[in-house]
């Protein structure tokens, strides 16, 4: 009697364990197949995407402000940006300083600040008006700017707080580190001139993005 008890248990230990041991290998097979799936999910956008990176150094500008623009030759369909761009106004400061924008799309400008502002915007280079309002608190106000250019903007009510607009057509538009390096990240293959702004100087180069990696250097005159 005791001898077919312990065969009995024995057995049963038996299909246990075959059990455990199906159950293990079943869920090695399926949390492998998950994992082989979602890595070349990832790598896949990477080697297909085609667009390519532009790493370039400028002259080290210091306290001069710098700009470098990519413009493509031929260009026709640029997709509208994004977002809308912001400058407001927070304890009698225009933040940001620098605003970027695209020409042909509305900014928006707003106060959050507690007292009365305005906004005097003028062409850098010409002097010409672009606009001239007042911004209650909470207020609000959105322009378009249709020529590409860099404008003044100040506060007449407090003399103290100014900043600067660049309008561009291109959505590729940089500000240099203060080493002179700059990144522009997917950029489509293509013919572009890239134009560097430091101060009151101006410099163009007709560079050929590719696929990959694009490294451009521009050397002090």
């Amino acid at each position: 009697m005791c001898r077919l008890v312990a065969r009995v248990f024995a057995a049963v230990a038996a299909l246990l364990a075959s059990a455990v041991l199906l159950v293990s290998c079943s869920s090695d097979s399926d949390t492998s197949a998950p994992l082989s799936q979602e890595r070349s999910s990832v790598e896949a956008p990477a080697a297909s995407s085609g667009n390519g990176i532009v790493v370039g150094t400028i002259p080290a500008s210091g306290a001069t402000s710098a700009f470098v623009m990519l413009t493509l030759r031929d260009a026709q369909d640029i997709p509208a940006p994004d977002v809308t761009p912001v400058m407001d106004q927070v304890q009698l400061s225009f933040i940001p300083h620098v605003l970027i924008v695209r020409s042909g799309y509305p900014v928006l400008f707003r106060s959050s600040d507690e007292e009365l502002h305005n906004l005097n915007v003028k062409n850098a280079g010409t002097r010409e008006q672009e606009f001239n309002v007042a911004i209650p608190p909470d207020g609000t106000f959105e322009h378009t700017f249709k020529n590409a250019g860099f404008y003044d903007v100040n506060c007449d009510i407090h003399p103290s707080m100014s900043a600067q607009i660049v309008v561009a057509s291109t959505p590729h538009v940089v500000v240099p580190g203060p080493d002179g390096r700059f990144t522009f990240e997917n950029v489509a293959p293509g013919t572009y001139t890239l134009t560097v702004y430091a101060g009151a100087e101006r410099f163009d180069r007709q560079i050929e993005v590719t696929s990959g990696r694009n490294d451009v250097h521009i050397g002090a005159e």
